[in-house]
């Protein structure tokens, strides 16, 4: 039985930080994949991609087709980059894809396909000022913003939900007030002074997702060859005088707050942007990453300060560890290969990440976390060193592959993946019910495919049954323990397997240096991607379930399974031939694993107790007792040259009286937005 948990209790209030935690590992590869096979080009954003897709339909005058609210909120920047003043940059055109969002009208005896374009002048926002939209999000973000002002009144209308109706007084009483003061009413809303600098600094976050990011949208038309017309544009830059005056008025003027809060209302980020890490990457590098072929689970640990966050895959793992565990050691090799090439470029001061070790904040299980430090040295690709040689030299590989060469990465990963598992230890890689269901599919599949990919799949639906049936035969029917150990571990290996194809593209690329990839080479395409290889979770667990009970594993699943699995055509001698070779395969791979031993050196890792704003809930009250509305307070975060400093006190900030919000109303009333 499913067990439910508070909402309370998946609170994590680190907003800077950024998560990775995709149930299926591979769930961006076949979406990038299904573009394509649509001749859809697509690229990977450096960072968020709302503010790029932003700067896109205003520069191309295009709408945005997208599932996300916070697009109805957007409106066209007042404060534009000085290079983008000659274009007409016109009010955002939104489609909806949530709703109908396009209709068939029949013109000149033609079928025309329209797009059904959101207008907001048209809407219950058209009485609210364009600059303060934004704050309509910003209200509705509970996570933020856990109690309203208390100008604030929620009154439900009969049936109306209680959502409805913070919607309808939330855009009422915005309308009538200036941003400004709305600001204000939302700092004055929180009662304990230690927490006003971290919740100022995350609505701040929040804000400037809805800035354009032209800077970054003029580089993905120019990947695209798109927009010729639009000129490109800069990213703002400081100089260091401004840089110290901002941390200067950051750390202890909450001027700040208002003044920048201003700009981003206006359309206008903080000048403060991340790392620009493909710069001066070597070209088949940055291709390979903005093709989405190099993720930035590679790429955040090395060039954010904070860290990268592997949280939890799902609430029904919850219990369970995030499925970053087995993989980290090809991760490693992924930061060190980049570090050696920042390193090559002169450029390691790129690496804020690394100040001193890379860190990863993985989510252990039960709402706790830890995080992993790891010191990450450079490392190079030898000029004469073959991509396998080098990955077979780091993983401590040293037997002959006589193995098919679509299924060496899978069959490694399988090892790699099995050898890190305390409780496998006893267990022979050979017989292991998981890794023989895996291979299994693995293979059919391979076979299968000649046959196309809607007879597999249709395939694959009806060998559920067999599968439900042997298992009640058999009495496997797995517990919901057993069934979700065995989906963390299904988890666990596909990722191991997504970052072993990852290393050897990232390997391939580092060969041309400079060169532009060509992607749809055989260096690239060597093995087959994860969704191909793992085509069925629920077959692949309850497989599992059933060989657990089983005393010879991998003879059941040679004799039952890849029989079964395997997909017959014609059913003449063809088909015979086929299933042969596939059983001789699955023979193969399984004879292989029981005699290869990985002599592994894993990198040192330091564990540690994560940023107090990862510990759970109760941690955090019994660690410091405040007051803010909610239960789940926030902890004072201190920056810039607030290091070491106390914090203020509540009589400093409320001294010749009210709060100190009320004490700037004077200061700026003279921020305009709206004019």
């Amino acid at each position: 039985m499913k067990k439910h948990y508070r909402k309370v209790d998946f609170d994590v209030v680190a907003a800077k930080y950024r998560q990775f935690g995709d149930f299926f590992p591979c769930s961006r590869q076949f979406v990038t994949k299904c573009l394509r096979d649509m001749d859809l080009h697509c690229v990977q954003s450096r960072y968020d991609s709302i503010p790029v897709c932003l700067g896109i339909a205003y520069c191309l005058d295009c709408p945005v087709a997208s599932m996300s609210s916070q697009y109805y909120v957007m409106s066209r920047p007042t404060i534009l980059p000085e290079e983008l003043r000659p274009l007409a940059i016109n009010e955002l055109k939104i489609v909806d894809l949530n709703t109908d969002f396009y209709c068939v009208d029949d013109e000149g005896g033609k079928a025309v396909l329209k797009l059904k374009v959101f207008h907001p002048e048209m809407s219950a926002l058209r009485r609210v000022p364009a600059t303060s939209r934004p704050l309509l999000a910003l209200l509705m973000n509970s996570t933020l913003l856990p109690k309203l002002p208390a100008a604030v009144q929620v009154e439900t209308v009969e049936s109306e939900s209680y959502t409805s109706a913070k919607l309808r007084a939330v855009i009422k009483w915005v309308e009538e007030t200036n941003p400004i003061h709305v600001l204000r009413a939302i700092m004055e809303s929180v009662t304990d002074p230690k927490c006003m600098d971290y919740i100022s600094g995350n609505i701040l976050v929040y804000l400037k997702e809805f800035c354009p990011d032209f800077a970054e949208a003029s580089n993905v038309l120019k990947v695209f060859d798109l927009g010729r017309h639009v000129p490109a544009v800069k990213a703002p830059m400081q100089s260091v005088k401004e840089e110290e005056e901002e941390q200067r008025q950051r750390s202890s003027s909450p001027m700040f707050f208002f003044q920048t809060a201003a700009k981003m209302l206006k359309g206008s980020a903080s000048p403060d942007r991340p790392v620009d890490f493909l710069y001066r990457w070597p070209a088949a590098i940055a291709h390979l990453y903005r093709s989405n072929m190099l993720e930035k689970v590679f790429i955040v640990a090395l060039y954010c300060k904070f860290g990268v966050v592997l949280s939890y895959t799902s609430e029904y793992l919850v219990e369970l560890p995030c499925v970053y565990g087995p993989s980290r050691i090809l991760r490693y090799a992924h930061y060190c290969l980049i570090r050696g090439v920042e390193e090559a470029n002169g450029l390691a001061s790129k690496l804020v990440g690394l100040r001193p070790h890379a860190k990863e904040i993985c989510y252990e299980g039960n709402f706790c976390y830890k995080t992993y430090m790891m010191k990450v040295r450079s490392m190079h690709l030898p000029r004469n060193c073959s991509v396998d040689d080098f990955i077979h030299a780091f993983i401590g590989l040293d037997c002959r592959l006589d193995v098919p060469e679509w299924s060496v990465a899978l069959v490694l990963s399988c090892v790699l993946w099995h050898q890190q598992k305390v409780e496998h230890r006893n267990c022979d890689v050979a017989e292991c019910a998981l890794v023989l269901s895996v291979l299994v599919l693995a293979v059919a599949t391979h076979f299968n495919m000649e046959c196309g990919v809607s007879a597999v799949a249709d395939h694959y639906d009806a060998l559920k049954s067999l599968v439900v049936t042997k298992m009640e035969e058999s009495g496997a029917c797995a517990s919901p323990a057993v069934e979700k150990e065995l989906i963390h571990s299904v988890l666990e290996l596909m990722v191991v397997y997504d970052h072993y194809v990852s290393l050897c593209r990232l390997l391939t690329a580092l060969q041309e240096d400079s060169g532009i990839p060509d992607f749809s080479s055989a260096a690239y395409n060597r093995y087959p991607p994860n969704y191909a290889v793992f085509p069925s979770l629920a077959l692949v667990v309850h497989m599992a379930a059933h060989l657990r009970c089983e005393d010879t594993p991998s003879a059941v699943a040679t004799r039952l399974w890849v029989v079964n699995a395997f997909l017959r055509a014609t059913n003449d001698a063809n088909d015979v031939a086929r299933l042969k070779n596939a059983v001789t395969v699955f023979s193969t791979l399984v004879k292989f694993m029981s005699q290869v031993k990985l002599n592994l050196t894993a990198p040192k890792v330091v564990v540690a107790d994560p940023p107090s704003y990862f510990l759970p809930t109760k941690e955090r009250l019994l660690l410091k007792r405040f007051s803010h509305p909610r239960g789940n307070a926030f902890p004072f975060r201190p920056s810039g040259n607030n290091k070491g400093r106390l914090p203020q006190t509540r009589n400093a900030l409320t001294m010749n009286g009210g709060s100190y919000a009320s004490r700037l109303t004077e200061r700026i009333e003279r921020m305009r937005l709206n004019s």
